[in-house]
């Protein structure tokens, strides 16, 4: 059984929301501004989650390019005007983040995401007020990767590492969470592979709302309370791990 965690972390992308058209198409846009325009059999795939500057590399060193800088200019230009609105929860994750907020349990986002974008999207998406806080990259790249950004974390909020979990969808996640001596826990309804979580040794992979719900810590109980949440919320929301 997993212990009781009383500080839960998040990732945003691909963990609580699909901003997947809305993150792709800034890159895209980026390219062409730059006098690229990448075919229909380009990867895109990969692009979700990793530090900006580090996509931005590989992209561009697809076609020669180094003007890296421009590139990320570019990208956050189109994503603060069109992106940030390309998004939307992933279905049960509303309902899971309001019975762990009504616990009492303290909700954290760890974003390579700027952290003021990061914002607006909880924000828009309506759940900015359930988060005892929202870290993510400085303007100028700083906390990037995800490892620095949850040991910034950890010691701005004076967190044990024993009550304290990570939550996400990328391999990152995980490594990050196990350098700071965290549990990561990994979820396949994102943008990572359950081989790419895999290889990483998460503590636990889950592929549903329901089933993260679960091993939070509620031990025996959470059947009851995840039954609450179906009553509270839509029947199907977590019938897949009930």
């Amino acid at each position: 059984m997993m212990p009781y965690f009383e500080n839960i972390i998040f990732d945003l992308d691909g963990t609580l929301s699909d901003s997947r058209s809305g993150i792709i198409n800034s890159y895209v846009e980026a390219l062409k501004t730059l006098g690229h325009t990448p075919d229909a059999s380009f990867d895109f795939s990969h692009v979700i989650g990793p530090p900006v500057r580090e996509v931005m590399e590989g992209l561009l060193g697809h076609f020669g390019d180094t003007r890296i800088s421009e590139g990320i200019a570019a990208h956050w230009a189109h994503y603060e005007n069109v992106g940030i609105v390309q998004n939307a929860l992933y279905h049960g994750i509303k309902a899971m983040i309001d019975a762990l907020s009504s616990q009492g349990r303290r909700l954290y986002i760890a974003t390579a995401k700027r952290q003021s974008l990061a914002a607006h999207v909880l924000k828009n998406l309506d759940i900015l007020d359930r988060f005892a806080g929202v870290y993510g990259s400085g303007d100028d790249g700083s906390l990037e990767h995800k490892s620095d950004l949850i040991a910034h974390l950890l010691h701005v909020e004076s967190l044990e590492s024993e009550t304290t979990v990570m939550i996400g969808d990328r391999s990152h996640d995980i490594v990050g969470a196990h350098a700071n001596k965290i549990c990561g826990i990994g979820v396949t309804w994102g943008y990572g592979s359950a081989d790419e979580l895999r290889c990483a040794n998460p503590d636990h992979i889950v592929s549903s709302p329901a089933a993260l719900y679960r091993i939070l810590g509620t031990g025996s109980s959470s059947r009851t309370l995840a039954g609450k949440i179906i009553a509270a919320a839509t029947r199907d929301e977590f019938s897949q791990a009930l």
